[in-house]
């Protein structure tokens, strides 16, 4: 087998190689004669180069400058013309390519002497382009129709040469696929062959081997014995290990089967009991935590309690220090009272004073008023005694007379209204002692007031002390008996675990020697005795 793939090999290697060579060939007669077609294009682009250089000549000539210039360019164009033709004409392959880069070669030559006759002819006419024009013209199509035909033979001479090596290259195609062919059907027969001897046989013993090993009669199987090291020999001897490891296998189940029912009804009588004692347990736990709920329920109510005694404790100290801080506001408030009423009482007795001196004063007014009034009436008698000389007189003793009078009426009203305010600062003085004697008794029972509502304010924050620490020793008995209950709880979630656990291990029992049953009978499909 590994000899036919080396023929193989060796055959697309020898196929590669003669494809290769051709491939090489067909680039390098490519790359010459299409180096050779462009050096001829170059050429004739050259050429056609130098010939522009003449008419530039001609056309811009009459200038020293310019003539020199063009001139001295188609002289350039004509030497190097001269030698790259020269060297293409050796290079080409080709004969008649050859033969025509020579002509060319010639052709240009006798090219150049016509144009420097013509040149002369031109410079001699006075620098006419006409006269150099016409001694040249038509010169220029021999050398351009030669390098035209170079190119075109040398472009058919590629197309041939490619079709050539295209032949060849297909010939070679051939060839190596027929020989694949042959070799590929020698090496199917001789695989074929190898097949049948090398591998058939063993996989005919393993099938037979597999089928007799389906059937559980392991007494049948004898050793296959293989002595061959590749694989098929590895899979024989693979058989023969499988064959006696099942045989260890078969006979450790029937021992291990066994065993599994024995501890199996052993694990299922430790299981029963196991989840029969749980299950007191649990039953034991629920009564524990429906007792300890009760209890639990009881102190919380106690708290609750006690919670609300102390926020009523609480109100009443607050409203007890509200009416002590009222009973002293109003306390201050009667003293200031007392303060306005005594001042005021004050201000009544200088007032009554201020009245008695008013009413003196009114007493001196009244008499003045009747002295007034008695000297007018005297001035009056005088007057009249004295007749019209004293008429002026009377009239003013008149008018005193007048004014005494309404000054004794005014004095009268004042005295009217003063008696009334004697009147009502008398009674106002003696409303005001009044007020000051009962005052002072409101300041006194105010004060025995305050003094209760401390008392009761000081008894009210001791029982807001023992409330709160009624409420605190209750909460934290609270916090306990739930600790407790928690615990509790959780041990009979515990319980309940186990006792699930415990019915799940006799279920598992009871799988368990089921399983064993069943490992006995598959067992007892394999009779290896």
């Amino acid at each position: 087998m590994i000899a036919a793939l080396i023929v193989i090999i060796g055959t697309n290697l020898i196929a590669i190689s003669l494809l290769v060579d051709r491939a090489e060939r067909l680039n390098l007669l490519l790359e010459v004669d299409v180096a050779v077609s462009r050096s001829v294009q170059q050429l004739n682009f050259d050429f056609k180069v130098q010939v522009q250089e003449w008419k530039n000549t001609l056309l811009r000539g009459h200038e020293t400058d310019n003539r020199e210039k063009y001139w001295g360019r188609f002289n350039d164009w004509q030497d190097t013309l001269q030698k790259e033709s020269s060297e293409l004409a050796n290079t080409v392959k080709d004969e008649d390519a050859r033969r025509m880069l020579l002509r060319f070669v010639s052709v240009h030559q006798q090219l150049g002497v016509q144009y420097r006759r013509g040149f002369n002819e031109y410079v001699a006419s006075d620098f006419d382009p006409r006269v150099g024009d016409i001694a040249v013209r038509g010169i220029d199509r021999e050398p351009s129709k030669l390098l035209a035909e170079v190119a075109e033979r040398l472009e058919r001479l590629t197309q041939t040469r490619s079709i050539e090596v295209q032949a060849d290259v297909q010939k070679v195609n051939r060839f190596v696929i027929t020989l694949t062919l042959v070799i590929a059907i020698l090496v199917i027969v001789f695989l074929t062959w190898v097949l049948r001897s090398r591998l058939f046989n063993p996989l005919n013993q393993a099938i037979h081997f597999l089928q007799i090993f389906s059937t559980g009669e392991l007494n049948r199987l004898s050793p296959l014995g293989s002595y061959r090291n590749d694989e098929l020999g590895q899979l024989l001897h693979n058989l023969d290990t499988v064959r006696g490891n099942t045989i260890s296998n078969v006979n450790a189940i029937n021992v291990l089967s066994l065993d599994v029912n024995g501890a199996s009804e052993s694990m299922r009588q430790s299981a029963t009991e196991t989840s029969a004692s749980t299950r007191r347990a649990l039953e034991n736990g629920d009564q524990a935590v429906a007792a300890l709920e009760q209890l639990a329920t009881a102190i919380q109510d106690i708290a609750r309690n006690a919670s609300i005694a102390s926020d009523a404790a609480t109100s009443a100290d607050k409203g007890a220090h509200e009416g002590l801080e009222l009973m002293s506001k109003a306390l201050a408030s009667v003293e200031a009272l007392s303060g306005y009423n005594a001042e005021v009482s004050e201000s009544m007795s200088s007032l009554e004073q201020d009245v008695n001196r008013v009413g003196e004063v009114l007493d001196v007014i009244k008499g003045v008023s009747e002295q007034t009034n008695l000297l007018a009436l005297n001035a009056a008698i005088e007057a009249a005694r004295a007749g019209e000389q004293g008429r002026g007189f009377a009239v003013v003793a008149e008018e005193v007379r007048n004014l005494a009078k309404r000054t004794q009426e005014s004095t009268a009203e004042i005295q009217s209204i003063i008696e009334s305010v004697q009147s009502g600062t008398e009674r106002s003085a003696r409303a005001m002692r009044r007020s000051d004697a009962q005052t002072l008794a409101t300041i006194e029972t105010a004060s025995q007031a305050s003094d209760s509502l401390k008392d009761i304010a000081g008894g009210v924050e001791e029982i807001l002390g023992l409330n709160t620490q009624i409420a605190a020793a209750t909460e934290e008995q609270s916090y306990a008996m739930e600790h407790v209950r928690t615990n509790i709880t959780a041990l009979a979630d515990v319980i309940r675990q186990a006792n699930n656990d415990s019915e799940v291990a006799v279920g598992l029992s009871q799988q368990l020697h089921g399983m064993a049953d069943q490992l006995k009978n598959i067992s007892s499909r394999y009779r290896v005795s």
